[in-house]
């Protein structure tokens, strides 16, 4: 056997084989970590452009929807108030009809309760959410996953099941932008799944990777069905890091195993949606291929490992003696003895002699050349440290010489802070084995060769991180143990740069496929064109070749080629700009409407370059098309409704005439027939005949009083609105004088806030004050201490017309017959009246275009309020003040 003390062969052996494992061994781990953190990095990036793909395209699909309830809100005939509600029932129809995915749609009033819905579902009744519907007071909304309740006979089951809804809202708002609903659809949650489905069905997809998808409160709303509504059994800090941008991680899912998993949100797009989407793969699968190559590469390092030991014992038996001697007189050189290499000669006829004699010979070689190459080195010593380049002189594996520049490049003072190290060392862990595999590959195929430039990651001294590219030169390449020589250049600022403008590009690119907007130039020199592919969509058209301007214009026809051809002769001649909105034809025979702008460029005053843009508009020119139609026939029926609102308002003035002269006449037959039976034959009549007349008289009477308040509500809101200046205060100050006048012996304070003025009828506005302060004067003669109060206060946006009292008040929970005609809450021997006064002045009111409210407790007094706009709704100023 080998003894390893005594037997250079055996030693070899050891050594050479024990550090083959150890590099096996070594390079499976390290390349097993790079394989791995490839693997992340690459099925990452692939499973987060996968969940963004996800999101981005659920929030576009929840969008369109709600966009459309937008464009119904916004409709001006809505905002108005004025549409009948069979009309604005057919309007929701229609738009249902429209949606197949919109299962219900409906409009909720200030009170929470829904007013009008498709079909008449629902109506009367509070909505499903009250939380939902208070955010979509203030702005869109979009609601989470929810069983349809009241709407499932309606709708049928779904696969024998209740079917699920989504909620989605929109405010909606009057003329003045105040709010006064919300317009609610129930969207089928079966046709968000089919587009989720097919979103996640593409062929992209990783081996084993699934999708689920979260929404706003982060439970899972589609996904597998055991997972449905319920929160994702994952650390809460891990999936906002991950939902946030942070690297996939591999967590474990509740029992499920491990899996590399990744969240995106489409930060694009508006956050109605709020969607989050979670895509895992199991870690199996994701390292597959890592486990497999550490597997090839451990075996493969044993079998070399081995092989390596037994060639070296070989190796060594057949070099070592002969090498032995050599190395003796070697030695003796090295001591300053002449060497006698020659002597070696006589006694041996193979390689060795040989070599000894050239070995004289490059002994005397050796001294002759060291004198030139210490003037060389001076020489290279000027160049180098001259060199704006950083240069590294790496001697088997370490640093050996470094200039300035490279001192100044990993910010130190000296070189002895470099000089000495592992060349690896200096660089980034993560890229070490890189950059080793180039450097083996390179001396393997083309050492004599430059290595070609690779970027590394470096850090200064204080951590700084810094990018450079570097270059290598062999200065020895026999079997990879000689020296190189390695350039670098700080490149940090310059890829940054670069990786910016880089993803400008792709933003606008992707801008411009959502916009679908596609840019063009055309050189009048060189008569050279460009456009992108966007643009070649648009026309449908291969990217290459670009299309002459004449093929181009031949997509245009008639009346629209002449103005577009007119409006580019003009921008190369004269430099103007064109902005035109004009039909093409495209070769499959389908039409489209298109933006087309131009931009001239000059150069000394002489258009050299045609630049511009062109935007498909065919949706926006169809929607505004289908707006016109659906405007017109609102106000068709708009009209009509006017119409008919005419005919009744003159069948209501046949029978005002009718009241007040066919009814006056028998009433004063019967008042005064009964006056003379009383006058003339009185004493005739017993005290109950009596009686009798006296009630046919008091019903004569009240009956005319009735008349004159029915003809009096009737013409209080008739006839043309005037809007100017109107000073409530003195309105008030006027119906108070009067009242003291009629009742001198009541004692009421009365306090009036000075300078409350408004714009509307003046007319209507003292019919307003003198009702509203009469009911005060009327109903707190029953107070021992008498107070009435006319002030303002502000609520909001909104300035609200007080008239408070502190008389009989009333039940809130009769509110609601206050401001009927001929209705009372008090009998006629409490407090007299006909019950006109407040329904009067709720028509005035709304006439106005305000709005009415009115407060009470029984023995504690009552408060009117009432708002009107800065302007009546139809009404012709005169005055409209300051």
């Amino acid at each position: 056997m080998l003894n390893p003390r005594r037997s250079l062969r055996a030693r070899f052996a050891l050594m050479l084989g024990g550090c083959g494992l150890a590099f096996a061994l070594g390079t499976a781990l390290v390349v097993d970590r790079y394989e791995r953190g490839q693997l992340v990095e690459t099925h990452g990036q692939a499973m987060r452009r996968e969940a963004l793909l996800v999101a981005r395209s659920l929030t576009l699909a929840l969008q369109e929807r709600l966009q459309q309830l937008q464009a119904v809100a916004a409709l001006p005939t809505v905002a108005s108030g004025l549409m009948e509600t069979a009309d604005l029932r057919m309007l929701l129809e229609s738009l249902r009809a429209q949606q197949p995915a919109l299962a219900w749609v409906g409009v909720v009033d200030g009170a929470g309760r829904i007013a009008v819905a498709t079909n008449g579902l629902l109506e009367g009744q509070p909505v499903p959410d009250a939380a939902g519907y208070r955010e979509a007071w203030h702005q869109p909304w979009i609601g989470g996953r929810r069983p349809a309740g009241a709407l499932s006979e309606h709708l049928g089951l779904s696969a024998g099941r209740e079917p699920l809804l989504i909620d989605l809202g929109v405010p909606l708002r009057d003329l003045q932008a105040q709010p006064f609903g919300v317009l609610v659809a129930a969207l089928r949650w079966e046709w968000l799944e089919a587009q989720f489905q097919a979103i996640d069905r593409h062929d992209g997809r990783l081996p084993g990777s699934s999708a689920v998808v979260l929404d706003r409160s982060d439970r899972v709303l589609l996904g597998p069905p055991a997972r449905l509504d319920r929160p994702l059994a994952l650390p809460a800090d891990a999936l906002d890091a991950l939902r946030g941008g942070a690297a996939p991680r591999v967590l474990a899912w509740n029992g499920e195993g491990e899996f590399l998993t990744t969240a995106a949100r489409d930060t694009l797009a508006d956050e109605v949606a709020a969607l989050t989407v979670v895509v895992r793969q199991p870690v199996a699968q994701a390292f597959a291929a890592a486990d497999a190559l550490r597997g090839r590469l451990l075996w493969g390092g044993l079998g070399a490992a081995a092989a390596f030991a037994l060639l070296s014992i070989w190796l060594a038996g057949r070099v070592a003696r002969p090498v032995q001697a050599l190395a003796a007189e070697a030695a003796g050189v090295v001591q300053g003895r002449a060497p006698a290499f020659e002597a070696l000669a006589p006694r041996r006829a193979d390689e060795v002699a040989e070599l000894a004699a050239q070995l004289q010979a490059l002994h005397l070689a050796l001294e002759r050349r060291v004198a030139e190459q210490r003037q060389a080195s001076e020489r290279f010593r000027g160049l180098f440290e001259s060199t704006p380049l950083a240069v590294v002189f790496v001697v088997d594996g370490r640093v050996r010489l470094v200039n300035d520049a490279c001192r100044a490049l990993f910010g130190v003072d000296d070189a002895a802070s470099l000089v000495g190290r592992d060349a690896l060392a200096l660089v980034e862990p993560a890229d070490r084995e890189r950059l080793r595999s180039a450097y083996a590959d390179w001396l393997a195929e083309a050492p004599l060769r430059a290595l070609p430039p690779v970027d590394v990651r470096i850090r200064r001294r204080g951590g700084e991180p810094a990018l450079a590219e570097a270059t290598a030169m062999a200065l020895d390449a026999r079997h990879g143990e000689g020296g190189v020589q390695v350039l670098l250049r700080d490149v940090t600022e310059e890829r940054r740069a670069r990786a910016l403008l880089a993803e400008r590009e792709e933003q606008l690119l992707r801008t411009s496929r959502l916009a679908r907007v596609g840019g063009w130039q055309f050189d009048l020199r060189s008569g050279e064109g460009r456009w992108t592919d966007e643009l070649a969509r648009i026309y449908e058209r291969p990217p290459l070749p670009v299309p002459s301007p004449q093929e181009a214009l031949a997509c245009f026809h008639g009346e629209a080629r002449a103005t577009l051809a007119a409006a580019v002769q003009a921008a190369q001649r004269h430099g103007r700009p064109y902005d035109l909105e004009l039909p093409i034809e495209l070769p499959s025979g389908s039409r489209k409407w298109v933006r087309a702008q131009g931009y001239p460029v000059l150069e000394d005053g002489r258009v050299v370059r045609l630049e511009g843009v062109t935007q498909d508009v065919t949706e926006r020119r169809a929607a505004q098309d289908a707006l016109q139609a659906l405007n017109a026939e609102l106000e068709r029926r708009v009209a009509a409704r006017t119409a008919e609102l005419q005919a009744a308002n003159e069948e209501l003035d046949a029978f005002a005439y009718a009241v007040s002269h066919d009814l006056r006449a028998p009433l004063r037959a019967m008042s005064g027939f009964s006056a003379a039976l009383v006058e003339d034959h009185g004493d005739r009549l017993d005290a109950e005949a009596r009686g009798y007349l006296e009630h046919i008289v008091q019903g004569a009477q009240r009956m005319g009083g009735l008349i004159d308040g029915l003809l009096r509500l009737s013409r209080t809101v008739r006839g043309e609105l005037h809007a100017e200046t109107v000073d409530l205060s003195r309105l008030a100050e006027r119906a108070v004088a009067e009242l003291r006048r009629q009742e001198p012996q009541r004692a009421v304070a009365v306090e009036i806030e000075p300078g409350l003025q408004v714009v509307g009828d003046p007319r209507m506005l003292d019919a307003v004050m003198v009702n509203l302060v009469g009911n005060a004067w009327k109903y707190s003669a029953g107070a021992a201490a008498a107070h009435i109060r006319v002030h303002a206060e502000t609520r909001g946006d909104a300035r609200w017309f007080c008239i408070e009292d502190n008389g009989a008040g009333f039940d809130m929970a009769h509110a609601g017959r206050l401001f009927k005609a001929f209705a009372r809450l008090h009998r006629q021997d409490e407090f007299p009246g006909m019950g006109i006064g407040l329904a009067t002045v709720q028509r005035v009111i709304h006439r106005h275009g305000g709005r009415l409210e009115a407060e009470g407790r029984p023995g504690e007094g009552a408060t009117f309020r009432f708002t009107l706009p800065p302007r009546p709704p139809a009404a012709e100023t005169e005055n409209p003040g300051p």
